[in-house]
């Protein structure tokens, strides 16, 4: 039935959807998706009122895809995005959505994506800069391995990845946002943090070996658990380096 609803776009194909906001085509004059289907299905995208199905699927269009094999839909005619909405569907059977970075995406929210493993929404190439995302909003993605929105500088809303329990890597250098959520005792591995935050909660988790926040000035809160070996030397620093009046709470902890 998923798959049928797929091809004619209808039922839970038509109802599930990943959203965002586009100020800018990521190819030119065209915009390109590139989608990995979890799961045999048709794929489809919608520029508003403009449907990659519009196109031909000689260019795209409603394109029968293949699990865990890429495949590219293209939309055409729209010189320059401005404040678009853009409309994958079929998202609860999708395990990768692309790059979205290059639409300059101002609001995104993935909370149908329940089987995505990677969301890339900015970009650490020299140069790179998303002044559009402020909200960047996740759900129950289980299944969710890396997050990526380096130099969205205009994000700066809390991040809930709470559900996201199979978190591998999260980068968010060079943004605004003032908390990150991530599940307790999480396999994180990966977590670049920018100055902005005030709350940081980092709680059993014993496989985070690269852990870098770009200052503490701002923090007002900090819960660190059973840190791993490899950030525990980092405890110390983060602490002095809070302001005054901050609330501390660090259990766990084995230092001189």
């Amino acid at each position: 039935f998923r798959y049928i609803d797929s091809k004619y776009n209808t039922g839970l194909a038509e109802s599930s959807f990943i959203t965002f906001r586009a100020y800018r085509n990521n190819n030119g004059d065209k915009s390109v998706f590139e989608l990995t289907p979890y799961a045999d299905i048709y794929l489809r995208v919608s520029f508003d009122s403009i449907d990659s199905a519009q196109t031909g699927s000689g260019k795209g269009g409603s394109i029968r895809a293949r699990k865990n094999e890429k495949t590219t839909l293209t939309i055409e005619g729209i010189a320059n995005p401005n404040d678009l909405v853009a409309r994958i569907y079929s998202a609860d059977q999708l395990a990768d959505i692309g790059d979205l970075s290059g639409f300059l995406p101002a609001e995104i929210d993935l909370s149908m994506g329940i089987k995505l493993q990677s969301i890339k929404v900015g970009d650490a190439s020299p140069g790179y800069e998303n002044p559009k995302l402020v909200r960047l909003v996740l759900g129950n993605n289980s299944l969710l391995k890396s997050i990526d929105a380096r130099n969205c500088t205009a994000l700066n809303t809390p991040i809930n990845a709470s559900q996201c329990v199979s978190l591998r890597e999260a980068y968010f250098e060079n943004t605004l946002i003032p908390s990150l959520l991530i599940p307790n005792g999480a396999g994180i591995e990966t977590l670049h943090l920018p100055a902005s935050l005030v709350y940081l909660q980092l709680r059993n988790l014993s496989k985070l070996t690269d852990l870098q926040i770009a200052g503490y000035s701002n923090l007002r809160t900090i819960w660190i658990e059973n840190p791993s070996e490899a950030i525990m030397d980092i405890v110390p620093e983060m602490i002095i380096g809070l302001p005054e009046g901050a609330n501390v709470r660090a259990t766990g902890i084995n230092i001189t």
